[in-house]
């Protein structure tokens, strides 16, 4: 709209008119605005809304997180505890054996050395009675000893089987 020289093909519009209907179409125009603050306030609120239940929902879940973190840690050293026990007791057990079998030995040994002591002092004394009496009893003592053992090595533990 031209009010003050023609061009382009328009005519020329009275002051008041072309103040009235570009007063008109800046009205429009705020109207227009209004509209678009209008929604953009209900968008802000809305991303507000989404944020808040976001944040909601980012502390719900990192709360399960941490309790299913805690079960199965719990679970983890309620098994750990229980493979450890199992250890323990077949230890005991190897442990055991073990000791039992160097006893055997042990007493084995004490008893060759009193023999070969009690043998040493016979030879060392030359009396023929107590020769022939020491090779009756000592030729038919048994002098093997079994001295393989039932671990050349520590068995292998394989938990839980």
């Amino acid at each position: 709209m031209c009010v003050s020289q023609p061009h382009r093909d328009h005519p020329i519009t009275d002051l008041d008119a072309g103040c009235t209907f570009s007063l008109y179409k800046l009205k429009a125009r705020s109207s227009k605005y209004q509209e678009i603050i209008v929604d953009m306030f209900r968008h802000q609120n809305t991303l507000g809304s989404l944020k808040q239940s976001g944040y909601s929902k980012l502390e719900s879940e990192m709360q399960n997180i941490q309790r299913q973190g805690k079960t199965l840690k719990d679970a983890i050293d309620a098994h750990t505890n229980k493979l450890l026990l199992e250890l323990g007791g077949k230890w005991e057990e190897i442990k055991s054996e073990i000791e039992e079998e160097e006893k055997k030995i042990n007493n084995y040994g004490i008893e060759l050395e009193e023999r070969n002591n009690n043998l040493t002092s016979i030879l060392d004394s030359k009396n023929k009675n107590a020769v022939f009496e020491a090779a009756r009893i000592e030729l038919g003592f048994d002098v093997r000893i079994d001295l393989q053992t039932k671990f050349d090595s520590l068995p292998e533990f394989n938990p839980g089987k």
